[in-house]
């Protein structure tokens, strides 16, 4: 159903302040699923929604693993401390790319950090895989999880801020649930491998993992930046010019002045995003 209008009030000035950002949406007649920019916006979306899977699916995996014979052979059966490391590598990864990655989110974009953390991921994905020792694996684990720390801390935010104003709660919510999809896939593929005899019984469901890191960096640059970060870099770059003028002008207005009190509506907008 097209959103309804909401209350709207001018001032003296004769200028509309809107207050709500549905009130200045495109009226539809019909759902979202039969207008294309939408069914578009919200397939892209499905790029940085695929964290909540590859967590997911991570976590389901190395619970598994741990009953899986083979596994706990090649690795000289890990216990007490060894197997504690193991299990608390992936959040050792996702802590130590904390402090960086909100400012190349920040500063680059929400984007990049998909990216790279993506490529962290596969590497990560690729040592586990790959392992003959339990260092190496324990390796992977802190590269899965440091890719995953960033892939984490920039989708969430890309995805409110790229979708549908009205769809945004159901998008956000939605999102929380891939947890649980991805962790269903690697249960079963765990249980599907328990049987065989030899080391692909593991390396099946730890190789499965690189899917949702793959498809992410294939496609995270189909996905439009976000709006919200382009307006911050706008107005930077606004207010840097406007320093320069100040220079040799004291009476030059700053820009945040300019667009609060010339544009109010878009100003109120964009607080909203």
């Amino acid at each position: 159903m097209a959103p309804k209008l909401t209350s709207a009030s001018e001032n003296a000035g004769g200028t509309t302040h809107y207050t709500d950002l549905s009130s200045v949406l495109p009226q539809r007649t019909q759902p979202w699923w039969k207008t294309p920019y939408l069914v578009k916006l919200n397939l892209l979306l499905t790029v940085p929604m695929m964290t909540g899977y590859l967590i997911g699916f991570d976590s389901s995996m190395m619970n598994g693993l741990q009953s899986v014979p083979v596994w706990i052979s090649d690795f000289d059966n890990p216990t007490g401390a060894r197997l504690g490391v193991l299990n608390t590598m992936q959040i050792i990864g996702a802590v130590v790319c904390l402090p960086i990655v909100p400012y190349i989110a920040d500063r680059f974009g929400r984007r990049l950090p998909v990216f790279v953390g993506s490529l962290f991921a596969l590497l990560g994905t690729a040592l586990q895989t790959a392992a003959t020792n339990l260092d190496l694996f324990l390796a992977g684990r802190f590269f899965v999880g440091f890719g995953t720390g960033m892939v984490g801390v920039a989708s969430n935010p890309l995805m409110a801020e790229l979708s549908y104003p009205t769809h945004r709660p159901f998008i956000t919510s939605f999102a929380s649930t891939t947890w649980f999809l991805g962790a269903i896939v690697a249960a079963w593929s765990t249980y599907g491998t328990f049987k065989m005899t030899n080391s692909w019984s593991w390396k099946i469901p730890s190789l499965l993992q690189c899917i949702p890191s793959l498809y992410q960096l294939i496609f995270i640059y189909f996905v439009p930046e976000s709006p919200r970060w382009l307006m911050q870099m706008f107005l930077r770059l606004c207010d840097m010019k406007w320093q320069r003028l100040k220079r040799s002008s004291s009476s030059v207005i700053p820009t945040s002045t300019i667009i609060k009190n010339i544009f109010p509506t878009h100003h109120s907008i964009i607080s909203q995003c």
